[in-house]
């Protein structure tokens, strides 16, 4: 510069004047500065670097800078310090440096080689960059995600950041546990095919800037099990934007599992509950099965006196064997329907006439009725339509 400068007229200045600007400049600028030999050890600080540590330049040159540094940092510092050194290219490394009123902050130590002739190192340049207000950031936030991770562990309650445009994935430890997620995988490929579309449909929904949208899908695991999951997608921020759309996922397996084990638990104490029940009826039951029984005796023997006559009269011989076919199966659907009581089986919906349903009952309980002396002329109303209900299957008996 000093050569350019004389070139237009001005003499160039003298080395003294350069040097002397040279340490002006480096001791007036902000920031923490030091220069070494080739061989690491110190020749220079400036004066923000020595007014900061307290220390003069006898006590801090060559090594002896080192008491500066924080005894838990010391001896990583120097190894790294080596490290660079023998690697001979740029390097950065952290440490607590102590100031002059005692406290220790960390800082940022970075130095680039000084090159000479033939590639040789003539030394090197360094800078010490406060970074505390930095380290207790990433403390609090360090802080902050374990404290949140320990939480979705507790709680099989994870998260993860989308962006629907791209198809990018950002997870938290918990909820990349949940999906058993591989990066190199695609997360649609973990969801169930028959549940794809309640995720696509949540997609559409945080994109058109509609309310949260809370389901339930399977994840298909490696291993082939089925995991339950449920998310609950929002569009973060004032605005809908995919990029800070997220979602929180809860695995509901145990919860899925417990709720399926409850149900079989009803089933059975259902079953036991309508055996219990059977041997309280049994009684009133077998009488009323018998009823249909005497009647077909009764139709049977009506037949044979009529078949014994010398003129047979077939329309009566022809009216008590309907009787009887009526009656016979009216028994066999009363005894259907006990076994189908005692019968471990699932629920069905079945179609029921509710005016055959009465004249069913109304026979079941005639003979109670005249015993009592009670008189029942029942009015059903034609043209009722057939209502659905839950019965259980009168499957074979076994």
């Amino acid at each position: 510069m000093h050569e350019a400068l004389y070139s237009l007229g001005t003499p160039p200045p003298d080395e003294t004047a350069l040097e002397s600007q040279a340490r002006v400049l480096l001791d007036t600028i902000p920031t923490l500065v030091w220069q070494t030999s080739p061989d690491g050890s110190a020749e220079f600080f400036n004066r923000r670097w020595l007014e900061y540590t307290g220390l003069t330049s006898d006590e801090a040159l060559g090594w002896k800078w080192s008491v500066a540094i924080h005894p838990d940092d010391q001896e990583r510092l120097i190894r790294t310090w080596q490290a660079i050194l023998q690697a001979g290219q740029p390097g950065e490394a952290e440490a607590r440096l102590r100031g002059a009123d005692g406290q220790y902050r960390w800082f940022l130590f970075r130095c680039v080689p000084l090159p000479g002739e033939g590639g040789q190192i003539n030394g090197w340049c360094g800078t010490n960059t406060d970074i505390e207000d930095r380290k207790r950031i990433e403390g609090d936030l360090s802080r902050s995600k374990a404290i949140l991770d320990e939480t979705q562990r507790v709680t099989h309650c994870g998260s993860m950041g989308l962006n629907l445009s791209t198809g990018e994935v950002f997870w938290s430890a918990e909820g990349a546990r949940i999906f058993g997620f591989d990066p190199q995988e695609l997360i649609w490929e973990r969801i169930h095919p028959d549940d794809r579309w309640l995720s696509q449909r949540s997609f559409e929904r945080v994109l058109r800037g509609e309310p949260d949208t809370n389901y339930d899908v399977r994840l298909v695991m490696p291993d082939g099990s089925i995991k339950y999951v449920r998310r609950t997608m929002h569009a973060s921020g004032e605005t809908v934007s995919p990029e800070r759309s997220v979602c929180a996922v809860t695995d509901v397996t145990e919860a899925r599992e417990a709720e399926a084990a409850f149900q079989e638990v009803q089933a059975e104490l259902s079953r036991i509950t309508r055996i219990t029940s059977l041997g309280e009826l049994a009684a009133s039951i077998v009488h009323e099965v018998l009823q249909p029984v005497s009647a077909i005796v009764t139709n049977g023997e009506v037949a044979l006196r009529w078949l014994s006559r010398p003129k047979v009269e077939i329309e009566e011989v022809r009216q008590s064997s309907l009787s009887m076919i009526a009656d016979a199966r009216r028994t066999a659907a009363i005894v259907n329907r006990l076994r189908s009581l005692t019968k471990k089986s699932e629920p069905k919906r079945t179609v029921f006439d509710l005016n055959e349903m009465l004249e069913e009952v109304l026979a079941l309980v005639r003979g109670e009725l005249m015993r009592q002396q009670v008189s029942l002329r029942p009015e059903l109303e034609s043209g009722l339509p057939p209502f659905e209900v839950i019965a259980f299957s009168c499957s074979r008996w076994s």
